[in-house]
Parts: C-alpha cells; sequence; structure tokens
C-alpha cells in the first residue's frame, strides 16, 4: 500500500499521522512509541469512513458523515491522566476522541472505607483525615483487566501497618491503605499515589489533613457540643451525671481520646455502642479537663510505630452544677419584629445530686442587664417555676436596647441541696453583649477628586464582624453615583463637580443606623464605571 503523509504529530507518547492513501483516500493512522518501536494502534479505517464515506469500502455508510470539505488536515494525541484523546481537524469539521487502548491505567481515590465517628461533624467532601482507611481504584479501558502494584506514597510507613507497597493487585478491584508513622511536623503536602502496570503507570494525589479536637457532653437524654476551646468549656451547660464524647474528626479506627479530668487520665476508643468511650465529668464543682486525639493506626492506645500524631485541647476549666442555665446563641423575630430568645437549659438527671421533686419546681426569670453590671437590671423578663422544659421563650422589642453592652440573663435556681452541689443551687447564662450599630464614616478625596475612599467603622471600637454589621453605601449629589457593596469600604466614582453626601446604613440583628458625611468634589473622573457585560471604547 502506498500513502503519502499529509501531517505527523506527537502527543504523550503517540503519533498521529494523516495519510492520502491512494486505494481509499484519506485516512488517519496512530502509533503508540515505544522506545525505539512504534505500535499501530488499529482504527479500521474508522476515519476515512466517518468524514469521506468512500463508495464501494463500506457497505452502509448511512451513519457516518461526509461534506465537500471533511477532508482531515491535522490531529493531535494528547493525555488528560492516562486518558488517551484524539483531536482531529478537518476543513469543515473537528472533533475529540477517547482511544480505548490496551496500555491505559487510571487511578482514583473513592473515599474512606473506615467507620465515622458518629458524634462527629459532616466530613467537607473530598477530605481525607490522618488515620482514614483510604480507599483507591485503578482501572483501565481495555477490555481486559490489568495486575498492578501499588505504591501509595507513604515512604514512613510504620511496621506491622499497611505497606507502603502492594503487588498483587487489579485493576477494577479496590484497595484500602491506612496513612502510617507520620507526625504532625511530617504531614506534609499531597501524596502521590501510584499503580503500575508493566510500563504504563497512572497516578493521583490525596492529600491527608490534620483531624480537629471536639468534646461533647451529654448524659443519653440530651447533650451539647461542641468544646473546642477555654471559652466554649466555660461557658458549657454541664450537669452532674453527664460524660465526656469523642466529637473530633475522622474515622473510629484512625484515632484513640486520651482523657485527663483533673488528675485522672484513662484511654478509650471514640466510639462504642456499649458506651464504653464515655468519660464521667465528675461530680458537682470546678474541674479541668485535657483531651488529646491520637490520630494513626493504633492498637491497645499505641499508634502504629510509636509515631504520635497528637492533636490536643489542654486544661481546660469547666463547672459542674445540678441545673445548668443556658441560652441559645441563635435568637429569631416575631412577626412584631421583636428578638425571641430561649432555653437551651440541660437539668441534672442523677437524683443523688438533684432530688427529683427539686427539679420538677426549679424557678426561672429573664432579666436584661447591664454588661459591666451584671446584676444591675434594665429591663425584667418573665418567670415562672416548673421543670426545666417549662422555661418559655422572651419576646423582647429592639427599642429595649437603647444602649451599648446590653444582655440577656436566665437565671435558675432551685431550694438548698446537699453534697458536692451544696452552694450551687442558682445557675445563670448570659447572652454575648447585644449592640446595635453605631457607625461613623472616615476617608475622603484626594485633592477634591478620585480616587476617594471611604470607611466604615464603629464609634466605640465593637467588633463588627462579631455583631454581624450588614452596610448599605450611596451618595447623593449634582450626579448619580453607583450604590457601594455590602462592605465597610466604599470606593465611588463622581462625574460631575459639586457637594455630595456620602451616607452609610449599618443593620444588624439589633438595629439600624445611617451617618452621613460631606465631600466637596472640584476634580472628576472622565472615565466611565466599568459594569458587568458593557464594553467601553
Amino acid at each position: 500500500m502506498q500513502a503519502d503523509a499529509a501531517a505527523m504529530r506527537y502527543g504523550d507518547g503517540y503519533i498521529a499521522v494523516v495519510v492520502n492513501n491512494f486505494e481509499i483516500g484519506f485516512d488517519l493512522l496512530l502509533f503508540r512509541v515505544d522506545g525505539t518501536n512504534f505500535t499501530e494502534i488499529p482504527t479500521n479505517h474508522y476515519f476515512n469512513d466517518y468524514y469521506t464515506a468512500v463508495n464501494g469500502y463500506k457497505a452502509d455508510t448511512s451513519n457516518y458523515i461526509s461534506c465537500a470539505k471533511c477532508h482531515i488536515y491535522d490531529a493531535l494525541p494528547i493525555k488528560n491522566g492516562s486518558s488517551l484523546n484524539l483531536i482531529v481537524s478537518a476543513y469543515d469539521l473537528g472533533d475529540v476522541y477517547k482511544i480505548r487502548s490496551d496500555d491505559d491505567v487510571a487511578v482514583a481515590a473513592l473515599g474512606t472505607s473506615g467507620t465515622p465517628n458518629p458524634n462527629g461533624p459532616a466530613r467537607p467532601a473530598g477530605t481525607f483525615f490522618y488515620g482514614d482507611r483510604v480507599r483507591f481504584l485503578a482501572s483501565t479501558s481495555s477490555q481486559t483487566p490489568k495486575s498492578v502494584s501499588w505504591n501509595f506514597g507513604n515512604p514512613e510507613a510504620a511496621p506491622g501497618a499497611d505497606p507502603n507497597t502492594l503487588a498483587g493487585g487489579s485493576t477494577g478491584l479496590p484497595v484500602d491503605h491506612q496513612y502510617s508513622g507520620i507526625t504532625p511536623a511530617t504531614l506534609g503536602g499531597a501524596r502521590i499515589v501510584t499503580a503500575t502496570s508493566g510500563a504504563t503507570i497512572g497516578q493521583t494525589t490525596v492529600a491527608l489533613t490534620s483531624g480537629k479536637a471536639r468534646v461533647g457532653v451529654g448524659n443519653g437524654t440530651t447533650s451539647f457540643t461542641f468544646i473546642t476551646d477555654a471559652a466554649s468549656a466555660g461557658r458549657a451547660p454541664i450537669v452532674a451525671g453527664d460524660s465526656f464524647f469523642d466529637g473530633s474528626d475522622g474515622e473510629i479506627e484512625g484515632h484513640y481520646a486520651e482523657w485527663t479530668v483533673d488528675s485522672t487520665t484513662s484511654s478509650k476508643v471514640p466510639y462504642s455502642t456499649n458506651g464504653a468511650h464515655l468519660m464521667p465529668v465528675g461530680a458537682c464543682g470546678a474541674h479541668t479537663l485535657t483531651y488529646a486525639a491520637h490520630y494513626g493506626p493504633y492498637a491497645n492506645f499505641v499508634t502504629a510505630g510509636g509515631a504520635d500524631f497528637r492533636v490536643a485541647l489542654s486544661a481546660l476549666p469547666y463547672s459542674v452544677q445540678p441545673v445548668a442555665a443556658a441560652v441559645n446563641p441563635v435568637f429569631t423575630t416575631d412577626a412584631s419584629s421583636n428578638l425571641v430568645f430561649s432555653s437551651i437549659s440541660r437539668v441534672s438527671m442523677d437524683t443523688t445530686s438533684l432530688p427529683t421533686a427539686q427539679a420538677g419546681s426549679l424557678t426561672w426569670h429573664w432579666d436584661l442587664v447591664d454588661s459591666a453590671t451584671p446584676e444591675n437590671v434594665l429591663l425584667a423578663g418573665p418567670t415562672g417555676t416548673g421543670n426545666i422544659t417549662s422555661i418559655t421563650p422572651w419576646a423582647v422589642p429592639k427599642t429595649s436596647f437603647n444602649a451599648l453592652g446590653i444582655r440577656v440573663r436566665l437565671m435558675i435556681s432551685t431550694t438548698a441541696l446537699t453534697g458536692a452541689c451544696a452552694g450551687k443551687e442558682t445557675s445563670k447564662a448570659f447572652t454575648q453583649a447585644l449592640n446595635g450599630p453605631d457607625p461613623q464614616i472616615t476617608g475622603g478625596c484626594t485633592s477634591g477628586g478620585p480616587p476617594c475612599s471611604f470607611t466604615a467603622s464603629s464609634v466605640s471600637g465593637v467588633n463588627t464582624t462579631a455583631d454581624n454589621w450588614h452596610y448599605a453605601w450611596s451618595a447623593t449629589g449634582p450626579a448619580t453615583v453607583a450604590p457601594g457593596l455590602d462592605q465597610n469600604t466604599y470606593a465611588p466614582v463622581f462625574t460631575q463637580t459639586g457637594t455630595y453626601n456620602v451616607t452609610v446604613t449599618v443593620t444588624n440583628a439589633i438595629g439600624s443606623k445611617s451617618v452621613s458625611t460631606p465631600v466637596v468634589i472640584t476634580v472628576v473622573s472622565h472615565c466611565p464605571t466599568m459594569t458587568s457585560d458593557n464594553l467601553y471604547p
């Protein structure tokens, strides 16, 4: 057969040749480069038939396309991962093909295969914590499975743990690997995972991250989660009879929990159905908690190879009470735009700490108090007597928050107690300071013209992010000025001279306030304001 090469392209280990075959016309040949040799990948005259539909070669060409300018003039083989693609250019048509070959191997991380911690938060998609069992799959477009050998990118794998390399694998069959021998200092970046079949290599990467330590508190009926620092431990509504539980990230086979309450240390599994994972909080009174999650494969509460990947919450002070007042940090509004506060208070189920009769006759009341003097009641709220569920929500008019630093207080009390809970008959809980906005505007223009920049801040210096400020900027004057975004800065563009008023209205859940500042423009910008989907010469 005689053929002239009209074009030849090399890409990613393959050569595509556009030929003019004098027997059947234009066609496309594809070769794999094997060192100094070439292996043709049969295309069975598909390209000639599809693009030119030469009469007589195929009995039925009705499923092909044929056009006056469909002659092939170029082609490029290119890989996307381990997938071989072929870009074909004809004079009136272009296509991209995925070529099935016998030498491709692709690798993917499918997810994890261990047991998730049921008390942990939902795992972000695509996240792998150190200690998880990661599941991988090698695949091929060949109809025949391939034998593969694995390298998991874990050269520091500890003796007795999953080895870094694994022979005897096959495409289509998943494999699991639990990384080991790693410490926080050596966690590093992404791990390269390789599946090798002869001269063919497939790879992917997996990024291991450190789990976050979290502690939950519960008594089998109600729970409070999560403790993540000293502040959350100090305000946690912990009652006698409660237990701590592990709320950390990762799988239960991938870390164990070490608890130290005061001076007593115990190691436990992250979760078990028989309650063996629970750590008692102790008797009524003040205590200190240190919790550590030791990540990595472990046996008998020792991580494999002795590599210690420790993530800890250290020396957290907390208090155990017979009844613990707590205000829901998320408050709502009612139909009259009042702010509605509700109780998430908890009561001890241990009748030796709080007798049943006293648990059913608690006295409670709501108040607005001064942040600087918590006992200074500014507005008395509803009160009542009953069990912990009898505490009704309190709807407070927004106008009541007429000064900075006002907080909502919920106080619950019972009659005299004995034992370790004696003297702890009253519990109080406070919201954060509920501040309406107190904005001020600073900034201006440079020498009466652009650039102009204004900033909104708090007169009293409150944390505007914590107080959830939202901004509405505007400027009025001789010419129309575009409004600003919901952010604390504003860069207006003035197109006419004159005096303008720049205004910001700041709103949060407590209230709203507007402030303005004048600005005199003597120099204007002649550049039009760029907006979406508009072009300017």
